[in-house]
């Protein structure tokens, strides 16, 4: 077959091809070039199936809460399914290269035999070698996440342990699986699960639940802690993050004329995107109110839209490490297009620029084409490989690993001295050596430095990096996203407190943006002053950080009056640091005194008033915090005389549901001038509470 397309200044090579590699899902290369890649031999009728051939068991599948409702649902309707749907795996290979010459040659079996009746495709892998020589791996295969170990170095799994079980509560869409994990700058390992929802019991005792929406998140790399950061989307098959910390996803469309999405991913942020909405002609909100496109007027304020449409068929993400191409290429995404057949597929780049607190983005180009790519990630020397599904959409037993070098000598260069560095990691043990690769162009070396510190328990060294008393070298280096990562070992050392003198004098905005936020992520209350300060700060990222953080120190009537203040500053200019206000005022403000700051009854029917009204700007951040709270004190604001802050509680009382609140929403039917988002949801109130007046 012949190989992909790629720019003139690059070089395609196959490294792997079948039978030492088939079907490819995802892979993961580790830090001595060794590339664990998942298989799938289950899709469609062996064993991951589609509700659009099983059209049925639709409603059946809707009403589905838990993943044991899912086996129930599949042996009443196919009792044979208990033993046809166990026959085929999905596992996990183990390829290299060990004679170095560029091609694969020996390929293993890291961990196989996922083929119990209720697993979905293995989707995601993520492995660290250890001191001793062994692994570890975390393996998302629904309905769990696994923790998987080699704790001889033979490169076989020998222990496997479920961490959570209850991923993937629906059918839904063959493909919408688990998948995405990275550790992120926090030490805390991210992941994905797409719109076939989860009913997952923590380990701490608490079940978070949503059978219906796509989420990611996040725990301990035992499986404990683990918590919700953001949900509504519909499928993000892989998640990464950028030089800053910033989380991105590529999210797929819904086949009615949308285009898919590149998403930053907010903390508690809500995409909007429910698996439900598929089955509706119009996909309920999803087309008539545009909630697929990015930002524009008139676009529900609760949403954290997407940051640009881009790509059909998005599966894997990656963020470029820093070394390995040329210098131009610093900042750039890469992501899988993916559909069905490789003329039309491929990877594309794309590049993103600050946007007040957020970013838009500024390039985009296909980067290599021609191929049927499932996934895209860098080799420790930082040329770029391509998982190709060569051909269909359930595997056909074939694949191809391919590889993208730059001819940049240079570059090849920086790539080479990134992967000598990788591999030796262990052996790096000297602080002092440690700290200087906190400056290292490889975000990869960055990371694992920092790690190592945290390991080393080296907090004196990460606070005079952090304060910017160090040696020459991390000074002429990198010196901005050194400290950055000095502030996120003391984060996880539970060290920010170390840093509360530089959150006044700190000049680089980035850094400072990183100070606040490392506030919260430890929850220093002696910051509090300081952070109400950086809400007025002229770098729209520190104001969004401060904000964030003042929700995480918890209750406080002052921090909540200053937050109040932000939002009528921003006046809604900016929607990243609406949502930082309004997560924060979430956790730092009841719903009653939410409710407070409705326009009072009378400015409805235009008598004096009997108090002053909040501006638009603030009642609309006290409905989108009702709406996080689930509160029906949110009917406060069904009746706001602007429409548009009426709709938003509207939306918030249907959509979610807010039960309680559903006969207030209803009642509203017969009021003039409400907008048509607002009446559409207003009938169907009626029709739920369904009451005599309201079949009138």
């Amino acid at each position: 077959m012949s190989a992909p397309d790629v720019p003139d200044d690059f070089t395609v090579s196959l490294w792997a091809a079948d039978p030492l590699v088939a079907n490819p899902v995802v892979f993961w290369p580790d830090q001595s070039g060794r590339v664990f890649v998942c298989e799938s031999y289950r899709q469609e009728t062996k064993g991951v199936p589609d509700n659009r051939a099983y059209q049925y068991w639709t409603e059946d599948d809707l009403r589905c809460m838990t993943v044991d409702d899912r086996a129930e649902m599949y042996l009443r309707h196919h009792p044979e399914y208990a033993e046809e749907w166990t026959r085929e795996e999905e596992r996990i290979m183990l390829l290299e290269d060990r004679n170095h010459d560029g091609f694969a040659d020996h390929s293993q079996v890291f961990a196989d035999g996922f083929n119990e009746l209720l697993d979905g495709t293995g989707a995601g892998v993520l492995v660290r070698q250890k001191a001793d020589g062994g692994s570890e791996a975390w393996y998302a295969c629904i309905p769990h996440l696994w923790k998987l170990e080699d704790r001889d170095g033979d490169g076989v799994a020998e222990q496997r342990t479920s961490l959570h079980r209850g991923y993937g509560v629906r059918v839904a869409l063959r493909g919408h699986d688990m998948h995405g994990l990275q550790i992120g700058p926090d030490g805390m390992l991210y992941f994905s699960i797409g719109d076939r929802g989860y009913a997952v019991e923590t380990t701490e005792g608490e079940v978070l639940s949503n059978p219906g929406s796509g989420a990611v998140f996040r725990c301990n790399l035992d499986g404990s802690g683990l918590e919700l950061f953001c949900v509504g989307l519909r499928n993000p098959q892989e998640l990464c993050f950028d030089d800053y910390g910033n989380l991105w996803t590529g999210d797929n469309n819904c086949d009615a004329g949308d285009r898919a999405r590149i998403v930053y991913l907010m903390e508690g942020g809500d995409c909007g995107w429910r698996m439900n909405y598929q089955y509706l002609p119009d996909r309920g909100p999803w087309m008539p109110e545009s909630w697929w496109k990015p930002e524009h007027e008139g676009q529900p304020a609760f949403l954290n839209p997407p940051i640009a449409n881009l790509t059909s068929g998005p599966s894997g993400i990656a963020c470029y490490p820093g070394t390995g191409l040329p210098a131009s290429f610093r900042g750039s995404f890469f992501v899988a297009d993916f559909l069905g057949t490789p003329d039309g597929s491929g990877i594309r780049r794309f590049t993103m620029e600050p946007d007040g607190a957020g970013f838009n983005m500024n390039f985009d180009e296909k980067f290599i084409w021609k191929t049927l790519a499932t996934d895209v990630d860098f080799m420790p020397n930082g040329n770029i490989m391509v998982a190709d599904w060569v051909e269909g959409w359930t595997g056909v037993g074939k694949g191809r690993l391919w590889l993208v070098a730059s001819n940049d000598a240079e570059a090849r260069a920086s790539g080479d001295e990134t992967a000598a560095l990788l591999g030796s990691f262990h052996s790096q043990n000297d602080i002092d050596d440690l700290v200087e690769l906190l400056a290292h162009q490889d975000r990869r070396i960055r990371l694992a430095a920092q790690f190592k510190l945290v390991e080393l328990n080296a907090g004196s060294a990460l606070t005079r990096l952090a304060m910017n008393n160090t040696v020459a070298k991390v000074e002429t280096s990198q010196p901005q996203l050194a400290r950055i990562h000095a502030i996120w070992g003391l984060v996880q050392l539970g060290l920010a407190a170390n840093l509360l003198p530089l959150l006044e004098s700190e000049a680089d905005d980035q850094v400072r943006a990183q100070l606040a936020k490392a506030m919260g992520e430890n929850a220093i209350d002696a910051a509090r002053q300081q952070l109400l300060i950086l809400l007025g700060d002229s770098f729209p990222r520190v104001r969004y950080f401060a904000a964030m953080s003042l929700g995480k120190l918890g209750r406080n009537d002052i921090s909540a009056n200053a937050l109040l203040t932000l939002a009528d500053e921003n006046a809604n200019d900016d929607r990243f640091i609406r949502h930082a206000v309004v997560w924060a005022l979430a956790q730092t403000t009841t719903a009653l005194e939410l409710a407070a700051l409705a326009a009072p009854a009378s400015a409805i029917d235009g008598r004096r008033l009997g108090r002053p009204i909040r501006s638009a700007s603030i009642r609309l951040a006290a409905v989108l915090a009702l709406r996080l709270q689930g509160s029906p004190e949110i009917v406060a604001f069904l009746t706001d005389p602007d429409k548009f802050i009426a709709t938003e509680a509207a939306i918030a009382i249907y959509d979610l549901p807010i039960e309680p609140a559903l006969g207030k929403l209803a009642d509203t039917i017969n009021r003039p001038d409400i907008s048509r988002s607002h009446l559409r949801r207003a009938i169907h109130a009626c029709f739920l509470v369904g009451r005599n007046h309201h079949a009138q």
